[in-house]
């Protein structure tokens, strides 16, 4: 469908937004054709990666990596059993741990410079950390129920925090809270995810068991794989506009192409076993694995060499 602007988009949103604006088109395996969608290049781990100067004396690898964020060449990894945030440059082979963790398992996202978000798994406060892991910022409200995600909306530049509500609020960079926006929590959005993508915004509600695309003003534009993703747990979006989906068994991705069709690539195919964490950065996808404690880099290959 067109894409129009979110704010004219407003009064249709209250008459429609109660049935599917658009559906998938099919549900398929993609095990055949996931060669020409992922072209594995490394794993980085134990042996693989050098301790930084600034990193403690030797690095014995991950133990349980359950987050990422990247940027460029380079890589956060939270890492659950070592209950540390490690900064991995893929250039160098360097890894340096750059923040402590709690016990629960945090979410991480990207910031803008390679900084970072640190999102704990309850509480309402969202922190922003330089490289090296000095605090940039905090995101807060007292009108937070529980923080879910944050990302850097891709035309504004501005912070977008997700309340488990449904409510979106935006930040300056910094921290200066501008606006809170309530239209995903008055239709009864319950926020699973959300990423930035090249132009918009997604969110994966487990309500309609699907991903909501955002325009800039944070109005829904359409939903996309309406009542397909009731087990899904995350979300990433490639370059090419592709929505890539994690689930909560840990064994398979969901890609979502332009034509808003599922493939469902398993994770042997690819050679992982499991996958505890997924993101997206300078045309590579960046997957987790708790059975091998590494994280595995792929090359995106555009759209025109998967098979129709």
């Amino acid at each position: 469908m067109a894409r129009e602007s979110g704010r004219h988009l407003l009064i249709a949103l209250v008459m429609t937004l109660s049935v599917p604006i658009s559906a998938a088109a099919g549900t398929d395996s993609a095990n055949g054709t996931a060669e020409h969608l992922l072209l594995r290049e490394e794993s980085v781990g134990a042996g693989l990666l050098g301790t930084s100067p600034a990193g403690t004396a030797g690095f014995a690898g991950f133990m349980n990596p359950t987050a990422l964020a990247a940027e460029g060449n380079t890589l956060f990894v939270a890492d659950q059993g070592q209950r540390r945030v490690y900064r991995v440059e893929l250039d160098s082979r360097e890894v340096t741990p750059v923040a402590p963790l709690g016990g629960a398992t945090p979410r991480l996202r990207i910031g803008i410079a390679r900084s970072w978000f640190l999102l704990p798994p309850t509480g309402n406060v969202v922190r922003e950390f330089d490289p090296d892991g000095k605090l940039r910022a905090e995101y807060t409200s007292v009108e937070f129920t529980q923080a879910i995600d944050a990302l850097r909306e891709p035309r504004s530049g501005r912070i977008w925090v997700f309340d488990f509500s449904g409510t979106v609020y935006e930040f300056s960079p910094g921290g200066s809270l501008l606006e809170s926006r309530r239209i995903l929590a008055d239709r009864g959005t319950a926020v699973q995810a959300a990423a930035a993508g090249p132009e918009f915004a997604y969110v994966l509600d487990r309500t309609c068991a699907c991903v909501i695309e955002l325009d800039q003003h944070g109005l829904p534009m359409r939903m996309i794989a309406d009542g397909e993703l009731a087990f899904a747990s995350d979300l990433a979006v490639d370059d090419y506009g592709r929505i890539w989906v994690t689930q909560h068994d840990q064994t398979q991705i969901t890609l979502i192409d332009h034509n808003e069709s599922l493939h469902r690539i398993d994770l042997r195919t690819v050679g992982l076993n499991r996958l505890s964490a997924l993101t997206i950065a300078g045309g590579r996808l960046f997957a987790a694995d708790p059975t091998t404690a590494t994280v595995t880099t792929f090359r995106l290959l555009p759209p025109d060499t998967a098979r129709r």
